[in-house]
């Protein structure tokens, strides 16, 4: 027996005798010191294994008068107390297939418009964001290596069951990776539910853990890209037909950030003219009575007349100047920010062609 246990021993004056008597059926058999590290009491403890008994052991200090050293501790053995101890193990956890189903069934669906945004950053196959790399494209699932349908088809029009074969998911892990719903569901339905792991990264799967979607995601890329505005009408540029992106040169008129303040959104030229137009309409759409005035009034009288409708004279300058180099001038106007939907003051750019000078007199 080491130190530690030894010193209850030596208080045995001020306690019960605990030291095991082969011949006294009452005493105890086998006494286990348990440490204070290690109870489930704020104290250590002897403890009887047979009889389920155990004795505290109390920490006091002793001090003598005649000596001039430090007080040294002692232990104290306290009057015994009833403990229980059960150890068991929890059960093996198993399968549970509607379980993977119902959190397949809550993923985020990937569509092919999205798939195809996914594509021009490289964003899903490999598990990385690499920007201008032509080999990171999302082209099928990686579990059955089946292509992904190029049109996403209506549910009435190809069968429930065709359906949830071609639907795409996303898992939520670091690197977005696409799969079939049914091929993910399959994958999980035969392992434990604390088990669950991305089929390409093995990131732990965890239900109702939160993290950002993948069509965040992509914003937030084609945002960084130049490609989107804060407007949440704003569509992202169609490379296949804009060509690649060159930072260098310069924006067009419509894709001109205007900044609003105080809310600092930006917002695409295009995109605040719009808005704008719709704005104007909705204030200024005419009554019943005005329509029916208007109805009633014979088209060949205003046939001839040259006055500008009210939509048309309260558009911007034109988006696209070609042909002619454009010179670009801002105006303060306040306008409704698309984003939150504010009053704000934008200093908003204007197309300026050069002036042409009168055509020489006849002779």
């Amino acid at each position: 027996m080491n130190a530690d246990t030894a010193a209850p021993h030596e208080s045995s004056s001020n306690g019960p005798n605990l030291t095991p008597n082969p011949g006294t059926e009452n005493g105890p058999q086998f006494l286990m010191y348990i440490p204070r590290t290690v109870s489930p009491f704020p104290f250590a403890f002897l403890y009887d294994t047979e009889a389920s008994l155990a004795w505290p052991i109390l920490d006091q200090e002793a001090s003598n008068p005649e000596s001039d050293g430090p007080p040294r501790t002692v232990h104290v053995v306290g009057f015994p107390f009833r403990v229980s101890f059960s150890f068991r193990t929890e059960p093996e956890e198993q399968a549970d297939p509607e379980r993977a189903a119902e959190y397949v069934r809550h993923l985020e669906h990937v569509d092919a418009e999205l798939r195809k945004r996914m594509s021009r950053f490289g964003i899903g196959d490999l598990g990385m964001d690499v920007f201008g790399e032509s080999e990171g494209t999302v082209t099928g699932c990686g579990v059955c290596l089946e292509p992904y349908a190029i049109e996403d088809r209506p549910t009435w029009f190809v069968g429930e069951e065709q359906s949830e074969k071609e639907a795409v998911v996303v898992v939520p892990c670091r690197g977005f990776h696409t799969l079939h719903a049914c091929c993910l569901r399959d994958w999980l339905a035969n392992t434990p539910p604390s088990k669950w792991v991305c089929p390409f990264c093995r990131h732990s799967l965890r239900e109702n853990e939160p993290c950002p979607t993948l069509l965040e995601h992509v914003r937030e890329k084609e945002r960084e890209a130049g490609w989107r505005c804060d407007a949440p009408a704003c569509l992202p540029r169609d490379l296949e037909h804009d060509g690649p992106c060159d930072a260098r040169a310069p924006p067009a008129f419509g894709t001109q950030l205007v900044t609003m303040h105080p809310c600092r959104h930006e917002v695409h030229m295009d995109c605040l003219c719009t808005a704008m137009s719709v704005e104007y309409s909705a204030a200024f759409e005419p009554t019943d009575a005005e329509a029916s005035d208007e109805d009633d009034t014979d088209a060949s009288d205003t046939a001839g007349t040259d006055a500008e409708p009210l939509s048309q004279s309260r558009q911007l300058p034109p988006v696209e100047c070609a042909d002619q180099p454009v010179k670009l001038d801002t105006v303060g106007k306040w306008v409704v920010c698309p984003s939150c939907r504010k009053d704000a003051w934008a200093q908003v750019p204007t197309c300026r062609r050069p002036s042409r000078g009168l055509p020489p007199a006849s002779q």
